[in-house]
């Protein structure tokens, strides 16, 4: 008698657990956005290129690839210029994209927005000395390899 009891038992506790399991892996909060869910932003496309200002190695690479995770249409990651720039800002050459710009701003968590119409992209991200230092990179670094 002890034996049916025991089984009956036991496929009402796996029952439960696997209930529990499916429930957790459904649950919309495990598979929202890594940051923020920017949908105006999303609604208007923008080319965007990524651009090392700082000289470390791989960098735009991840931030490139950290944006199109996050929905953004990253046309070209290359070095800046130069490798002096301190801080990372975005740069406006199209000015019907700055609500863009600024849901980009928002992601990376940086104040830098500039309007230079010089541009071949819509905007350019220009990651400067200071990227360890964003909140962002906390974020993209867990999810993302490291250069």
């Amino acid at each position: 008698m002890k034996k049916p009891i025991f089984y009956i038992i036991s496929i009402f506790l796996f029952s439960i657990t696997l209930y529990n399991v499916k429930a957790y892996l459904n649950n919309d909060d495990n598979n929202q956005s890594y940051i923020v869910d920017l949908k105006n932003s999303r609604e208007i496309k923008a080319e965007i290129e990524i651009l090392n200002g700082c000289g470390d190695a791989g960098v735009a690479t991840l931030y490139s690839n950290f944006l199109m995770h996050e929905g953004f249409d990253v046309i070209e990651s290359k070095n800046a210029n130069n490798f002096d720039y301190v801080n990372t800002n975005i740069i406006v050459h199209q000015k019907d994209k700055m609500d863009v710009a600024q849901g980009l701003a928002k992601i990376l968590k940086i104040k830098n927005i500039e309007i230079n119409e010089n541009g071949i992209w819509d905007l350019s991200v220009i990651i400067g000395k200071d990227y360890k230092d964003l909140e962002s990179f906390e974020i993209i670094k867990k999810h993302f390899p490291p250069f």
